[in-house]
C-alpha cells in the first residue's frame, strides 16, 4: 500500500513538508497494521504498535529516520536541504542508499508541493510510481 500526499500549497518550512510527508506515512503504517490484525487500532493507546521517526540534519540533506520495534534507527528519506544542488531543488525527497546516503538518482516527490507518493517503509521506488501514476491515468 502507498498513500498520495496531495498537491500542496503554503508550505514555509521544510520541517512542515517532513510533518506532512510523515503524517501520511502513518496513515500507511497504520491501515496496513489493520489489514494485517483484521480489527481497528489506537496507535495511541497501542504503543508497541506507534511508528517512532525523527529527522538529523547533515551538511546537505536532512535525514528522515524511522525507529523499528526493535530500537534501531532505519533512514526513512533524505530531504534536500541546500539551493544549490547541482541536480536537485530544495525540498526533494530522495530514496536512501544507506544510513549515510541517499540514492542521487531521481528524486520522488518534493515536500514544498506534495503530489507524491509514500509508505510507511519510505518513498517509493521508481518502478511502483510509474505503476501508479499510470493507474492514475498520468502517463
Amino acid at each position: 500500500m502507498s498513500k498520495l500526499v496531495e498537491k500542496i500549497n503554503n508550505i514555509e518550512t521544510i520541517r512542515d513538508g517532513i510533518d506532512i510527508m510523515m503524517k501520511y506515512a502513518e496513515q500507511d503504517h497504520k491501515e496496513n497494521l489493520e489489514k494485517t490484525l483484521g480489527y481497528s487500532i489506537d496507535l495511541e493507546k497501542n504503543k508497541y504498535y506507534l511508528f517512532n521517526w525523527g529527522y538529523t540534519k547533515t551538511q546537505k540533506y536532512i535525514r528522515v529516520w524511522r525507529e523499528t520495534e526493535d530500537g534501531t534507527k532505519k533512514a526513512f528519506a533524505f530531504i534536500v536541504r541546500l539551493d544549490n544542488d547541482k541536480l536537485f531543488r530544495r525540498g526533494d525527497i530522495l530514496l536512501p542508499r544507506s544510513w549515510k546516503k541517499p540514492a542521487r538518482n531521481q528524486p520522488r516527490g518534493n515536500v514544498f508541493n506534495g503530489d507524491y507518493y509514500i509508505s510507511f517503509i519510505g518513498p517509493m521506488e521508481l518502478n511502483t510510481i510509474k505503476q501508479l501514476k499510470k493507474l492514475r491515468g498520468e502517463e
